[in-house]
């Protein structure tokens, strides 16, 4: 026999639902009938330096993988050592791993070898 499986009215919701609530995330799957909700409220406390630490590295290695993968000289090199790895599953975050390695905290920059 056929299994019948029925689409849920409202699948997914996301946004501000009502004046109560800051950020709600909702989701309901059909075929594990498993539901998936988040409350999101605003941050009260200022962030902390490592906090802004991190989100400066993080930036500085972002732009630092974008343009090594825009970068034609390093490509060759870089997709055989990605190849020759089992590691990471993607190209973009092997040389993110590699570049958040690389990342030197004097000079506040990523330093390719």
């Amino acid at each position: 026999m056929a299994k019948v499986q029925y689409l849920d009215p409202i699948a997914y919701l996301s946004g501000r639902v009502s004046k109560k609530h800051s950020q709600v995330i909702y989701n309901h799957r059909s075929d594990t009938g498993a539901n998936y909700t988040s409350m999101r409220g605003e941050r009260t406390t200022e962030p902390q330096p490592a906090e802004l630490a991190a989100r400066a590295k993080f930036k500085v290695v972002h732009a630092a993988v974008n343009a090594r993968i825009r970068n034609t000289d390093t490509l060759a090199t870089d997709t055989l050592d990605f190849r020759k790895q089992s590691k990471y599953a993607t190209f973009r975050g092997f040389i993110f791993a590699k570049a958040w390695a690389l990342y030197d905290e004097q000079t506040k920059e990523v330093v390719w070898e």
